[in-house]
């Protein structure tokens, strides 16, 4: 007698056994996974390739450390005043054309918070949820627009921007669309040299260096002229992130 053959099972079978594994695998590890959906699995899915033992391995640490750094869920303003106060992260709105929310970070107005580097941690876990809160519902990724003009060596702060890359690349997977620098002096190719050895493969390809003459035209393909700042060829005015008016927040749940 024939025996009639299994269907094989489609790629979304497939997507939907390696979710439920790892949900089984962070449950059996004793760890929450309030605030857990299909969207933030598959986002560290595909940041290990579909791999399930080390996707799980990658979100447990992310749960290990959400629960320690930020215990309450969020990071409050009253918690990183001395960044805020440098006046160097804006919150610019929505792209119509992508969906995609805009951080602009001006680089000159960084200076480094050598008695406090975990107070910079804060603030960057702060600002990326708070860009992430601001996405429409479904969009997942946002795109940073790195202001490099008049920086000078007091600003290349080895230390934070390792610190940031290790906070984006560990416990933000497949949160970045792309990353604009626009107007990189001719010091800050040796500092580049360097510290790009230290971030991955795919965070560095979607880094785009921008003319600092002309940078509107690369940038107003992403995004409309009423939410691109006039600085970059747009009609904005810049909008501090802790002044950006942004629905639920501070978040209920985890944004990672």
């Amino acid at each position: 007698m024939d025996v009639p053959s299994q269907k094989p099972p489609s790629d979304g079978d497939d997507v939907e056994a390696k979710l439920a594994a790892m949900r089984s695998s962070l449950l059996a590890q004793g760890l929450s996974i309030q605030g857990i959906d299909d969207a933030m699995l598959l986002r560290f899915l595909r940041a290990r390739a579909m791999h399930v033992p080390r996707a799980t391995k990658m979100l447990a640490e992310h749960q290990r450390w959400r629960a320690s750094f930020a215990p309450r869920g969020f990071i409050s303003e009253s918690e990183v005043e001395s960044e805020l106060a440098q006046r160097k992260a804006f919150l610019q709105g929505i792209s119509k054309k992508t969906g995609h929310p805009l951080l602009i970070m001006v680089a000159r107005n960084h200076v480094c918070n050598r008695s406090d580097i975990q107070e910079f941690k804060r603030f960057v876990v702060y600002s990326s949820d708070k860009i992430i809160a601001s996405a429409p519902v479904g969009v997942e990724k946002h795109v940073v627009i790195v202001d490099l003009e008049g920086i000078g060596y007091k600003n290349m702060d080895v230390k934070s921007f390792l610190s940031s890359a290790q906070i984006f690349q560990n416990y933000y997977p497949e949160r970045m669309a792309r990353i604009y620098f626009v107007g990189a002096p001719s010091i800050f190719a040796s500092f580049w040299k360097m510290a790009s050895r230290l971030i991955d493969k795919v965070t560095r390809e979607k880094i785009v260096f921008v003319d600092g003459n002309k940078p509107c035209d690369s940038l107003i393909d992403e995004f409309d002229a009423d939410v691109l700042p006039k600085a970059y060829g747009g009609k904005a005015d810049l909008i501090l992130i802790q002044d950006a008016q942004v629905p639920n927040w501070p978040p209920k749940d985890s944004l990672s």
